[in-house]
C-alpha cells in the first residue's frame, strides 16, 4: 500500500499493491463502483482549515483515502446502484452525527455531475459560517 498525501493535512490516498499470479490478483480492499469521495478538513488548528480534497475511487484504479478526525466526508456516486462500504473508528451514534452540506458555499466542492439525489438527513444540514484562513 502507498499513502499519498493530498490537499488536506493528515489525509491521504491510498493506492494498493497489486499482488497477481495466473489466478488473478489481491488486494487489501477495493469497491466495485466508481464515486467521488471529498476529505473536508474542520479540524480549525490545522493548517489545511476549510479546504477539501477530491479523489475518484473505483475498481480499476484500486484506490481509497483515508479521512482523519475532525475532517467530514463527502461523496457522490459516479454510477448507479452502487454498493459503499466504509470503514470508521468509532460505533455510530445519531446523538454525535454531525454534518456538512453538500452545495456549501464555504467549501465551494467541485462535484464532477450534476447532483441529482440527496437525502433528507443531508438536506437538512445548516450552511457553515466559518471563516477561510
Amino acid at each position: 500500500m502507498k499513502f499519498l498525501k493530498n490537499k488536506v493535512n493528515g489525509s491521504f490516498v491510498i493506492s494498493l499493491d497489486k499482488i497477481s499470479d495466473k489466478r488473478g490478483f489481491f488486494a487489501r480492499l477495493f469497491c466495485k463502483e466508481e464515486f467521488v469521495k471529498n476529505s473536508i478538513d474542520l479540524r480549525k488548528k490545522s493548517k489545511t482549515y476549510m479546504k477539501y480534497y477530491g479523489v475518484t475511487l473505483s475498481s480499476s484504479n484500486r484506490k481509497m483515502l483515508y479521512v482523519p478526525k475532525g475532517c467530514a466526508n463527502a461523496f457522490q456516486s459516479l454510477e448507479n446502484n452502487i454498493e459503499l462500504i466504509y470503514m470508521v473508528d468509532h460505533k455510530y451514534d445519531p446523538k454525535k452525527e454531525k454534518g456538512v452540506r453538500y452545495n456549501d458555499p464555504a467549501f465551494n466542492i467541485k462535484w464532477p455531475t450534476k447532483i441529482t439525489t440527496v437525502s433528507k438527513k443531508d438536506k437538512s444540514w445548516r450552511y457553515l459560517k466559518f471563516k477561510k484562513k
